[in-house]
């Protein structure tokens, strides 16, 4: 027996969904250890629910897909919305590189995925799933795409496999990164003991910074792992903020430290709220992103440049933000935008997760476990050989290399906790904090549906 759920029984499900895994999360520190999103703890949870009453009473949900489509839309011109060109200039050469070895590896991922999936007898789109689509985009793309190739090229099972290999990726980028990192610095000799008793001479501005910003006990810090789970666009702005504040202050520990907590902290005397004003305006930017990408779907409908609706909603984000802000000079008000584009994911997760069947995986397990076992060994050998090394085979190429196995397997999220973990133990990388959440934030994303929509039409 099949039911139907209209919009706002759908609705009321998925706020249940994320206030169940808002739940476990804070109960279960498994979950809170590997940065496992709320809307994925609760989710699954329903999913497994749902195959249990599909398995022993024949019982089926189909949910309103329109309210699900609209949230994903949202969540996808949030991105673009946040993709600030001249953020590029503030990374300087180095995000650029950084981002150029990360698109290689996407690339690798991808190609990986294709040939053991077509080797496995799998359909070639399923090495996708397994690639890029779910490492290194995470939940949201993975949900986005598998709805893609259910509906286009009737690939069963697609957003079923993307979310399940996302969670894999989670916990698996969270596993390898502090190994990985450990191993390079120690071939460089750096003992936590040496580290610590560095004199801060070159790097005092940015050692203080970092010690505001994320080691400091006495005050509750604005960004966390944790944090960046739930807002990851959010952490990059709170980052330039801090960073450009710090390093345009006199170089005083103490100085630094106060000028750094005054942008990292949020003040009742200068936070900028969300107001009714601010949120229609903000409202306004993606309903605009969603006409263009309606437009631009019915434009390039059955033409060689055909994209998924989701796709144009981030290129329009991006045109519509750039234009804004160097054209106009419009004050874009990031916070309301990280808040609209989070809810908006959160909300499209549960949905999705919710109506997850489970009984598709039944066939694809086994050959799938193969794929994620080789991608896991290949973002090592990638992070250790190739990440470190063009990054400078320093210290903070060490950083950014665990840095990478965050993300490329996992999410942004994952990134900085992996950081974390290690500047925890050894010395603060200025250089690696700055690089990883810009580039894992959003520039990976838009880089990551260009190789995938030329890996598709190369299939196809």
């Amino acid at each position: 027996m099949e039911f139907t759920l209209n919009g706002y029984y759908t609705l009321i499900l998925a706020t249940l969904v994320l206030l169940l895994g808002r739940f476990l999360v804070k109960r279960v520190k498994f979950l809170e250890d590997f940065n496992i999103p709320e809307p994925v703890a609760g989710g699954l949870i329903a999913a497994a629910v749902v195959f249990a009453l599909n398995a022993f009473f024949g019982y089926s949900f189909t949910i309103q897909k329109e309210l699900q489509t609209a949230c994903m839309l949202m969540f996808f011109a949030s991105i673009g919305l946040s993709a600030d060109f001249a953020r590029l200039k503030a990374g300087g050469v180095s995000l650029v590189v950084f981002l150029l070895v990360v698109t290689a590896f996407m690339f690798l991922q991808n190609l990986v995925g294709v040939g053991m999936a077509s080797a496995l007898g799998l359909d070639p789109l399923m090495g996708l799933v397994a690639g890029s689509i779910s490492l290194t985009g995470g939940h949201g793309t993975a949900g986005a795409w598998g709805g893609t190739f259910e509906d286009k090229y009737n690939l069963v099972g697609a957003t079923t496999l993307g979310i399940a290999c996302a969670t894999y990726g989670l916990v698996a980028g969270g596993l390898i990164g502090g190994p990985v990192a450990k191993r390079l610095i120690n071939k460089m000799g750096i003992t936590p003991t040496a580290a610590k008793n560095t004199p801060q001479t070159a790097q005092a501005t940015e050692v203080a910074t970092q010690e505001a910003m994320f080691e400091r006990s006495d005050n509750v810090p604005l960004i966390t792992a944790r944090d960046s789970v739930s807002d990851p666009i959010g952490t990059v702005t709170k980052l330039m903020q801090a960073f450009a504040e710090a390093k345009n202050t006199p170089q005083t520990t103490q100085t630094t430290e106060v000028a750094t907590q005054e942008a990292m902290f949020e003040r009742s005397d200068n936070v900028r709220l969300i107001t009714a004003t601010s949120a229609i305006e903000t409202l306004a930017l993606f309903a605009a992103c969603l006409v263009f990408a309606d437009f631009m779907t019915g434009v390039a409908k059955d033409t060689w440049f055909e994209l998924p609706t989701f796709v144009w909603a981030l290129f329009g984000g991006v045109v519509i933000r750039n234009v804004l802000t160097a054209v106009f000079n419009f004050d874009m008000f990031d916070r309301a935008i990280d808040v609209f584009g989070n809810a908006a994911l959160s909300l499209f997760l549960a949905m999705a997760l919710m109506s997850l069947k489970l009984w598709e995986l039944a066939d694809l397990a086994g050959p799938i476990v193969i794929i994620l076992a080789v991608q896991t060994l290949l973002m090592i050998a990638y992070a250790y050989f190739i990440t470190f090394r063009v990054m400078g085979k320093n210290y903070d190429a060490a950083i950014l290399a665990a840095g990478h196995c965050g993300f490329g397997l996992g999410a942004t999220p994952t990134a900085i906790a992996n950081m974390q973990a290690i500047t925890d133990r050894y010395m603060p990388s200025y250089k690696a904090f700055l690089i990883v959440p810009m580039v894992g934030a959003f520039f990976v994303d838009i880089m990551n549906l260009v190789i995938l929509q030329g890996f598709i039409n190369f299939i196809k």
